[in-house]
């Protein structure tokens, strides 16, 4: 960052912004020196057009120790192998997965029809109680109950025993 603030004196605007960039997404360490300066004569006019201000800049005295492209014994990559080891663990247990299901197959079917032979029977129960409860109904019985209650209540007309009801039945 110090480099970047002694090069606004050079250039200014889009190009800092664009250096900033570069310097941040560049593989170049952040402790990196720029190599010492090498003096030009005034006089000599150079062969092509240059972007950078003719006056002469001197940077500070930390950048003239280190080359700013580092060797490769500079550059340390840390090792990694978090993920190799995790997602070996992960496949070795899918595939000792697969094969303890290859030995047991008789095994896993045979337990698998005994839970759908139990399921099937505690369906079969329920489906008994139903048919039983449906078959105890009786109508005539819930009305005369209903009824029984409505009377309790105030309500004192015998629909049963009055002529021109619908569930009216004569006694014999």
């Amino acid at each position: 960052m110090q480099f970047l603030k002694h090069l606004k004196v050079l250039v200014s605007g889009p190009v800092v912004r664009s250096l900033h960039t570069l310097y941040r997404q560049s593989w170049i360490p952040f402790n990196a020196k720029l190599p010492p300066l090498i003096p030009v004569p005034s006089n000599v006019s150079l062969p092509f057009p240059t972007w950078l201000p003719t006056t002469r800049v001197t940077l500070p005295p930390s950048f003239d120790h280190l080359p700013l492209v580092p060797t490769p014994e500079q550059v340390i990559i840390p090792l990694e192998a978090k993920n190799d080891i995790k997602n070996r663990k992960r496949k070795m247990k899918r595939h000792q997965k697969r094969k303890w299901r290859k030995l047991h197959l008789t095994l896993i079917r045979k337990l698998q029809f005994q839970q759908e032979k139990k399921e099937e029977k505690k369906l079969q129960e329920l489906f008994a109680f139903w048919r039983k409860r449906s078959e105890a109904w009786d109508p005539l019985d819930k009305i005369e109950r209903r009824l029984h209650l409505a009377r309790r209540s105030g309500y004192f007309v015998d629909i049963l025993h009055t002529p021109g009801s619908p569930l009216y039945k004569p006694c014999k």
